[in-house]
């Protein structure tokens, strides 16, 4: 093919529509067009906020920079294998690091309380009908007015009680380990 396209190029300028040609400009234009995607979406970035554009193009040019002065440092150290290799591992090593947070987010340290305040929450929240209903029956029991005996069940007060002792069994297990607890526990 190669052949055919240097006979192309010498007689192009007689045959406006070659084959040859015509693939050619079909994928420069296809370029240029993509191009001026990337650059109309670079514009209304920079338009709907410049600031953290900005910050943002300065650290990942600062961060290519350390990782190219890494790279030139390696390379006269281990010479280049040797640095490629260790760049395979450092970069293992980071793409191990990701899909950790991924899958595990409060093995972060950052996420790590909004993780267990949240596991809270959803604990209080699962645990709360079983409770209101062991609270019902104990009114009833001790002959209180109830406030409400809707959906009150044989079955939910023994799943109320069965929590309570849970959380009294919790509480005995941490006092025992001598554990600190914060103003909220």
């Amino acid at each position: 093919t190669i052949p055919e396209m240097r006979v192309c190029a010498s007689k192009c300028y007689k045959h406006p529509w070659c084959p040859w040609c015509e693939i050619a400009t079909r994928r420069t234009l296809n370029v240029l067009v993509v191009c001026l995607q990337v650059f109309r979406k670079l514009r209304s970035c920079i338009q709907m906020s410049p600031i953290v554009f900005c910050v943002s193009t300065t650290v990942v040019l600062i961060i290519g920079l350390l990782v190219l002065l890494f790279n030139i440092c390696l390379a006269r150290l281990f010479t280049i294998p040797g640095a490629f290799v260790l760049n395979l591992g450092c970069f293992f090593l980071l793409l191990r690091w990701i899909v950790r947070i991924l899958v595990f987010p409060g093995s972060i340290l950052c996420w790590r309380r909004n993780t267990e305040a949240t596991y809270r929450v959803e604990m209080a929240k699962q645990w709360m009908h079983q409770l209101e209903q062991l609270h019902a029956f104990l009114q009833m029991a001790t002959n209180r007015p109830p406030n409400t005996n809707a959906g009150m069940s044989l079955e939910g007060v023994q799943f109320g009680c069965h929590v309570v002792e849970g959380l009294a069994r919790n509480l005995r297990v941490q006092q025992r380990d001598q554990v600190k607890f914060t103003p909220q526990q």
